[in-house]
């Protein structure tokens, strides 16, 4: 199994049904084995006039609190309502669920969601009735006496579960170490209370704040990015958060109340632009504990002053004050073209997260937006009014020595020898059509046996693409993409320099973007 090393190695797993249960289990990496240290069916209670069952909060609290175990990381199934499901057992099943994440929280430990077709593809799920039950045997030979009952397929499922988790991440953990330059990006973040990644884009300046947050300590953070990359840094916190910090996608997921405790709150610009959304996200803010660190991805979206989105990360007059960054403790912000036509841009980002070095080149006062222009930029009057044509050459070299502290910038062809020949960066979408997309996806994947394993699933997708019915449902599932995919290629082309080729397999596809 080893493969390397992992953050967690005691978890608690649980299965968060009424028939579901909770097993805890270890990973000794000295002798490379797991271990299933104990389990326990969910406990429930019943209400007088009821027989339909509830979780027993306490007992559960007293079962997550057991210091004989001390995990620091739960995983626990992410489940939706069964086909005929009625409301009322909606309800009942997700309060549940909620208590139980709610309760591994308050208990001091991360928390990560996991989807059913994920971790039985890690455990490598047999299909058929007791399939759980033997597998988990085969595994864990010292718990068959724990799986005798055809009822205690809850008990197998938790202890697959956490299997599964510890599993992938001896897996992923030879891929997960950084490159050398990312590392010396992880060691300039983590120290500083404002600091800017300009790294190109591609070298991963998502994981190397992530991976600084880790180091730093930083256990609440809010991270502000576009709509598009609102999906992306969801994995980026699932790919290499080594705390198991819950992530929140505001405010859909955590509703209007921010949590408390370590977690991970995303919300987009667009978002933040719109009606009296700043006021009402600042409040639920100041209603919550102050958070380390804020996150503000691809930044240039904030170069103008008086754009909405800026006065909600800046700060009406970019001093962070009435914004949502204003009670942060640590503001970095990321983009590969902070400055994409002069150096004028980086005065609104300098007087809000570098207001003493904006004062320092300005003799002890704070400059205005013209009179950095007029010092760093060369502007001319057009006949219309004063226009901004370039960068000064013979000041730019003191900007950028004062910048330079705070300042962590990479080219490509500056860390090539520790690039691959060939990169292929998933860039992941939402799709705005929920019915939409899960119409797709279902289509695609109907033909797919459940628990069917990785080489299982290859050989049926190599047959499949012979079939003609399978490839319109191939061409369906682009067509589902091309909006999200618009957006990007428009944003790229409108904030950069740079040329981009887009290739599709269906015409339909390339007609449409």
């Amino acid at each position: 199994m080893k493969q390397g090393s992992i953050a967690h190695t005691e978890i608690l797993a649980v299965d968060p049904g009424f028939t579901g249960a909770l097993a805890w289990l270890s990973y000794d990496p000295e002798t490379d084995t797991v271990s299933v240290r104990a389990v326990a069916d969910m406990p429930l209670t019943y209400t007088k006039g009821s027989a339909k069952p509830q979780i027993d909060r306490d007992a559960l609290v007293s079962l997550c609190q057991n210091p004989i175990y001390n995990p620091t990381l739960a995983i626990i199934e992410e489940v939706g309502a069964a086909p005929g499901q009625g409301v009322s057992s909606m309800f009942r099943f997700g309060y549940g669920a909620g208590l139980v994440a709610g309760v591994c929280a308050a208990s001091g430990m991360g928390v990560r969601l996991v989807r059913p077709q994920h971790w039985q593809k890690w455990a490598r799920k047999r299909p058929g009735k007791g399939a759980a039950r033997e597998h988990a045997v085969d595994l864990f030979k010292d718990v068959a006496d724990k799986l005798k009952r055809s009822k205690d397929h809850g008990r197998a499922d938790a202890i697959l579960i956490g299997y599964a988790h510890i599993s992938e991440q001896l897996q992923r953990a030879p891929s997960m170490k950084p490159h050398g330059y990312q590392q010396i990006g992880i060691d300039f973040l983590a120290p500083r209370a404002s600091a800017i990644l300009a790294d190109d884009a591609g070298l991963g300046k998502s994981m190397q704040m992530i991976g600084a947050a880790n180091k730093a300590g930083h256990a609440r953070i809010l991270v502000e990015c576009p709509a598009i990359g609102r999906v992306s840094w969801g994995l980026q916190f699932e790919t290499w958060d080594t705390t198991g910090r819950p992530v929140y996608f505001y405010p859909f997921e955590s509703g209007r109340k921010i949590p408390n405790g370590p977690c991970v709150i995303v919300v987009t610009y667009d978002w933040l632009s719109r009606g009296r959304n700043r006021e009402k996200f600042i409040r639920a803010l100041n209603a919550a504990q102050p958070f380390d660190l804020a996150i503000c991805d691809e930044a240039h979206y904030l170069k103008t002053p008086t754009t909405a989105r800026t006065k909600a990360t800046y700060g009406a007059r970019l001093d962070r004050k009435n914004s949502v960054t204003e009670h942060v403790a640590a503001l970095w912000i990321a983009s590969a073209t902070l400055t994409p036509k002069h150096a004028g841009e980086l005065y609104t980002h300098m007087k809000a997260i570098l207001p003493e070095v904006l004062v320092a080149l300005f003799g002890g006062q704070m400059p205005t937006k013209r009179q950095f222009e007029d010092r760093y930029c060369i502007v001319r009057h057009d006949g219309f009014g004063l226009k901004v044509e370039g960068n000064n050459p013979n000041t730019i070299p003191q900007l950028r020595d004062a910048i330079r502290p705070h300042l962590l910038m990479r080219r490509k062809v500056d860390v090539l020898k520790d690039l691959p020949p060939i990169q292929c960066v998933p860039l992941p979408f939402e799709v705005a059509d929920k019915d939409l997309k899960a119409a797709a996806i279902d289509a695609f994947f109907a033909d797919v046996p459940g628990g069917a394993s990785d080489d299982e699933f290859l050989t049926l997708l190599g047959q499949a693409f012979a079939d003609p019915a399978y490839a319109a449902k191939r061409r369906a599932l682009g067509l589902v993409k091309v909006a999200p995919a618009v957006e990007w290629i428009v944003d790229f082309l409108t904030q950069t320099n740079r040329k981009l080729v887009i290739f599709a397999h269906h015409r339909d596809v390339i007609e449409q973007v």
